[in-house]
């Protein structure tokens, strides 16, 4: 093999052997942050659902307590004007007693300014007599036009009654429901607070999780591209923590070429296998008679005998049996 070809053998299992790590840390922190990232999204719709529930319950109670207000509004009113009509009425029924009290009086006086009745006329006599009956029937009147005014107002003050009770309620139930509001304004303003914290981590965990792509993209640059080629079917049959250690040997063996030949050993494919080795490895992978130049069948027999090394115990662990270790 010429000098030239090795040394870039040399420096490309180098290079790979350095970026390893590198890729294993890297797909290792996508995999975290990608999680992460998908928590986040999850409590922020959790949250956001508690701020939908909140903006309805405060919606609601500030339904309730504006129309609560205009109800107390309107009894307010209305027990202002049954206030106006007592009033009213109360006057009314002393105006009534006063008039009364001065037509009795003016009787009275008359009658008393007219002298015995012997020594009047018979024409005072009766006019004093028709005065008298007049001053009578019209303070008979008004004494039943008070008694009447007084009903009106007992019925007034009943109405008043009701109404100072119902304007009560009303105010009562327009505090609660204020104190309700007040409630949903906070739970809705700390739902927006718990929307707003939540949305910042997951703009970090988007960030965090497009850095960790950035970087694994940039280790799979740094691998050889004849090598990464591969990493679908080492996925397929390798465990999660060998898939990057199983790309170093096939770099480490055959830099990524699956029909090169080592003819001092006799050594055939991505992994380099034996044929005594290949017989055994093929057929327990499920790939008997397969050639050793046949990507999947040596990446499938390599996963087989890596299980069975472990299965072992063998010393130098799961690569024991490759010249090739690697350093991830």
């Amino acid at each position: 093999m010429p000098t030239r070809r090795l040394i870039s053998l040399a420096l490309a299992t180098c290079l790979l052997f350095a970026s390893a790590p590198a890729l294993a840390q890297s797909e290792t922190e996508v995999e975290a942050a990608r999680q992460e990232l998908a928590d986040a999204r999850s409590r922020l719709a959790s949250d956001r659902l508690i701020l939908e529930a909140a903006d309805g319950s405060m919606m609601s109670s500030i339904q309730d307590f504006n129309g609560l207000s205009s109800q107390l509004e309107q009894a307010s009113f209305a027990f202002a004007q049954l206030q106006e009509d007592v009033l009213a009425t109360e006057v009314e029924i002393t105006v009534q007693k006063v008039e009364v009290a001065w037509l009795i009086r003016d009787a009275y006086v008359d009658a008393m300014l007219a002298g015995p009745a012997a020594s009047l006329s018979t024409e005072v006599l009766d006019e004093v007599v028709v005065a008298s009956d007049i001053m009578s029937r019209v303070a008979s009147h008004r004494s039943q036009v008070a008694i009447d005014f007084e009903h009106s107002r007992d019925q007034l003050d009943e109405a008043r009654a009701e109404m100072e009770e119902a304007r009560d309620l009303l105010t009562g139930l327009r505090e609660r429901a204020e104190i309700r509001m007040d409630e949903a304004i906070q739970g809705a303003n700390a739902a927006a607070g718990m929307v707003n914290a939540t949305t910042a981590a997951e703009a970090e965990a988007t960030s965090a999780f497009q850095d960790a792509v950035d970087r694994l993209e940039a280790a799979l640059r740094s691998v050889p591209p004849r090598t990464l080629r591969w990493r679908p079917l080492v996925l397929q049959y390798f465990p999660e923590e060998l898939q990057w250690q199983a790309l170093e040997i096939i770099q480490c063996e055959s830099s990524g070429r699956e029909k090169v030949v080592n003819p001092e050993a006799d050594a055939v494919g991505l992994f380099q296998f034996l044929p005594a080795v290949w017989e055994l490895a093929s057929e327990g992978a499920g790939f008997p008679g397969a050639d050793r130049a046949d990507p999947e069948a040596s990446i499938a027999a390599a996963a087989w005998l890596v299980q069975k090394t472990l299965e072992d115990n063998h010393p130098d662990g799961p690569w024991g049996r490759w010249n090739c270790k690697p350093r991830s």
